[in-house]
């Protein structure tokens, strides 16, 4: 079993603004920027500012899920972040695990891997907060690599949030990706049931396409 899936389904009509423009015509937004600082940057909207709504319907119903926000994350060429972290939902004081999110990135990309990481056991504190931004976090050196995968442009990645995660910037071009996210129920269930259920959901559609 592995830390992704290609589940095959389209994101050519995905978005509902030019992204680029969108974030570097004004990098800091109230209530929408979570990090820049011109290496790398960070941005969250409500789904329906940056999804289109038939899109939206469409992949909530065949993933049977709400998708309820987006994220944009930028980094510039060559930028490496020392640290890797898994994905939290800070409720009522307590940050729950966030299992797995659908992410693509902008253009075709074969150099800069998303990375993964075994579980982080020892003792190091690891919770991170700045502000609008909630995280875990330990630095890669002291991680365990596990596996790696470029993301789809066209199609949505399924990946797993819950352990360590970074992507190693290669090439000379910067990396947009984008990360539709859902919450609530739909990560209470754990990484291997996720798997397995969106993987026979693919397996479906490939047969109907046959």
């Amino acid at each position: 079993m592995n830390n992704w899936l290609e589940t095959g389904y389209p994101v050519d009509h995905a978005l509902n603004i030019d992204v680029k423009d969108f974030c570097l015509s004004e990098p800091m937004r109230d209530g929408i920027t979570q990090l820049w600082n011109e290496k790398v940057g960070v941005w969250q909207l409500p789904a329906e500012h940056i999804f289109k709504k038939q899109w939206l319907q469409e992949t909530n119903k065949y993933f049977n899920v709400d998708i309820t926000g987006g994220l944009i994350f930028y980094r510039t060429p060559k930028y490496q972040h020392p640290g890797a972290h898994t994905d939290v939902d800070p409720q009522n004081g307590v940050n729950l695990p966030v299992i797995f999110s659908y992410n693509w990135v902008m253009q075709e990309d074969s150099l800069n891997p998303m990375v993964w990481y075994k579980p982080y056991s020892g003792e190091l504190d690891s919770d991170v907060d700045q502000g609008s931004m909630a995280y875990k976090e330990w630095p890669t050196e002291i991680l365990e690599r596990e596996s790696e995968h470029c993301l789809s442009h066209d199609q949505i990645t399924m990946c797993r949030t819950d352990i360590p995660h970074n992507v190693d910037m290669n090439s000379e071009n910067e990396r947009w990706c984008i990360t539709a996210r859902c919450w609530g129920h739909h990560q209470k269930d754990p990484w291997q049931t996720v798997y397995e259920e969106h993987l026979c959901l693919k397996k479906k559609s490939d047969l109907r396409l046959r």
